[in-house]
């Protein structure tokens, strides 16, 4: 099992990234799920603990973020202060930015590109994401009535948001109305498309180059 996730680890970590974005929808619609974020941290975590088990350093740093996200879940769902949510939130952001560099870190360090190594940009692509939706939600909790249509505790709301506004698609349904709010979802935007072009165009050319190559060798011989 450790070496098949091993060998399919970022396609391993799309996949839970996809089942929490839907036990997120279900959750916040019909409430079956309480304590779907941590459940989501502990599953990503022990996923990148397996992909990076030589990194001790890394390790050690996921550990300790992890935990304080769980304890900040655990005392947000019995004590409900705004103090602990604004904490949470910003451990949040700054474990999701992490996990990005992550996710590109150790897909650079792949010799040969595969279609498995393509999911590591593919998962940075949805933690930016989530990213920015914790910013959101922490802007609306600081700034009551930044966006319409999204509270601070509309999480899902905030991710549909999020990823309609970094692929550029905007229905328009949820309006951000205050400076902030509205520089930072054109930060989005821009990044968004900046990432795709560069990052996974990159990847992309990389990959056909090689594919190119091992014809040429084939034919060759």
């Amino acid at each position: 099992m450790f070496e098949l996730i091993n060998r399919y680890r970022f396609l391993y970590v799309f996949i839970v990234l996809v089942l929490f974005f839907l036990i997120k929808a279900v959750n916040e619609q019909f409430g079956w799920f309480k304590l779907a974020d941590i459940l989501l941290a502990v599953i990503v975590v022990s996923s990148l603990f397996i992909i990076g088990h030589r990194e001790q350093l890394l390790l050690s740093i996921i550990s300790t973020i992890i935990a304080l996200i769980i304890g900040f879940h655990l005392l947000e769902f019995y004590i409900s202060l705004t103090a602990i949510a604004e904490i949470r939130l910003v451990v949040s952001i700054g474990f999701l930015i992490f996990l990005t560099s992550y996710c590109l870190y150790f897909t650079a360090q792949d010799k040969t590109v595969s279609v498995t190594t393509l999911f590591g940009p593919i998962c940075s692509y949805l933690f930016m994401g989530l990213i920015f939706a914790q910013i959101y939600l922490f802007i609306e909790l600081l700034f009551p009535n930044s966006f319409s249509g999204i509270n601070s505790e509309s999480e899902a709301k905030a991710i549909y948001f999020s990823f309609i506004t970094l692929t550029t698609v905007g229905y328009g349904e949820i309006i951000p109305l205050k400076p902030i709010a509205q520089t930072f979802t054109w930060f989005e935007s821009f990044g968004g498309q900046l990432y795709v072009a560069i990052i996974i165009g990159q990847l992309i050319g990389r990959y056909s180059s090689e594919k190119q190559n091992r014809i040429k060798v084939k034919s060759s011989d």
